[in-house]
């Protein structure tokens, strides 16, 4: 970093980054030449010219007729903080187009897909289930309503037992989290996903 000599008589300039525009600097200087006490984030720059994010707080002091005679200035480094957050915030975004990337593959996939609890309950349906049922997803969907009440069209309940595959004329186990079924009162089959 700087020395005392380097600092001395200096504006607090020195450090200027080049990260702040114009108006971040008149908010500034608005709130203490006002009196008040400034607290905030800078990004600064080291005399190696290394960015680091500084946090500070500016005082003002004053003379007993009230007059600002000079400023108190503390600070500390959160580099590694604001690293951190804004990590944080890159990982939040790639979760979030990952999860708006499923949405559009669930909803546009043509196969008819139901996604249900441990208990066989529907917790939801995507597009084309919910068209082929005539339905909307939200009424084909209820934690408290089994999946062969909500996805027959009507008639007994004869949906394949958990863990196997039903087809023309025999049964196949699968022990995956993603079963295939033939509903008879829907006639085609349904990709269902076993959530954990």
């Amino acid at each position: 970093g700087f020395s005392r000599e380097e600092v001395i008589g200096r504006t607090p300039a020195i450090m200027n980054s080049g990260r702040h525009d114009r108006a971040f600097f008149e908010v500034f200087w608005k709130t203490i030449l006002s009196g008040r006490v400034y607290k905030g984030v800078f990004i600064n720059r080291k005399k190696s010219r290394e960015v680091f994010y500084n946090e500070i707080t500016v005082t003002p002091i004053k003379d007993p007729s009230g007059a600002i005679t000079h400023f108190v200035y503390s600070g500390r480094d959160i580099t590694e903080r604001e690293r951190a957050e804004l990590e944080r915030e890159k990982a939040d975004k790639a979760v979030l187009r990952a999860k708006e990337e499923w949405e559009r593959t669930f909803n546009t996939i043509p196969d008819l897909i139901a996604i249900l609890d441990k208990e066989h309950r529907v917790l939801r349906v995507n597009q084309a289930m919910a068209e082929r049922l005539g339905r909307t997803p939200d009424q084909c969907a209820s934690p408290a309503t089994t999946a062969s009440a909500r996805l027959r069209c009507g008639g007994k309940d004869d949906r394949p037992k958990p863990g196997t595959v039903k087809g023309d004329s025999a049964e196949r186990s699968n022990a995956s989290s993603i079963r295939c079924r033939i509903w008879p009162n829907i006639g085609l089959p349904v990709a269902s996903q076993i959530a954990a």
